[in-house]
């Protein structure tokens, strides 16, 4: 049995609007909890096979985008165990001792970013206007879309090179991500 969860205010432990993803197929039982706001708040695990604990509690506090969208992966029916689904490739670099460095210079880097002003100002817009939670989480999910899908290319461009950079960066501790070669100019 493992759980790990964050700490959260009496009154937002038992605000409505949590999301319990619940899987059973796998190696063990498991229980994602997402916040109202698509944050990773919870997991809990309960089987006869050993987790990866310390690994498992990077991912708690963590927002559900930066979790390959496991929301999205969890309604599309790709997840029969969460501990399984953290243990793809995919999930090493959140586990990187300079991961959360890379989320902070990330989250400046956004600021100045007008694509990422333009969702920020409409986000501010709606709880200046009273908006509740939920159609604020809403509008948030349908400015940024799956994966950002709707974020202006240019949003998309500075999160994809910034995320290449830290790979880069990481190269010899995150060997299992393929890194595209930069094309170099002939003269």
């Amino acid at each position: 049995y493992t759980r790990i969860a964050c700490a959260r205010p009496p009154a937002e432990a038992v605000a409505a609007g949590d999301t319990d993803l619940a899987t059973g197929e796998g190696a063990c039982s498991s229980v994602l909890t997402l916040d109202r706001f698509g944050r990773s708040v919870e997991l809990t695990c309960i089987g006869d096979q050993p987790v990866e604990t310390r690994n498992l509690a990077c991912v708690v506090g963590l927002q559900e985008g930066f979790l390959n969208s496991c929301h999205a992966a969890y309604n599309q029916g790709n997840v029969a165990d969460w501990a399984e689904f953290f243990r793809q490739d995919w999930a090493h670099a959140l586990y990187h001792d300079r991961f959360e460095e890379f989320v902070k210079s990330l989250r400046d880097q956004l600021r100045g970013d007008y694509g990422a002003t333009d969702v920020m100002e409409a986000l501010n817009k709606a709880v200046s206007d009273g908006m509740d939670d939920m159609s604020i989480c809403a509008l948030r999910s349908s400015a940024i879309g799956t994966s950002g899908e709707k974020l202006q290319p240019s949003t998309r461009k500075l999160i994809e090179t910034s995320t290449l950079e830290f790979l880069k960066h990481n190269k010899s501790t995150l060997p299992e991500y393929l890194i595209p070669e930069t094309k170099q100019q002939h003269k």
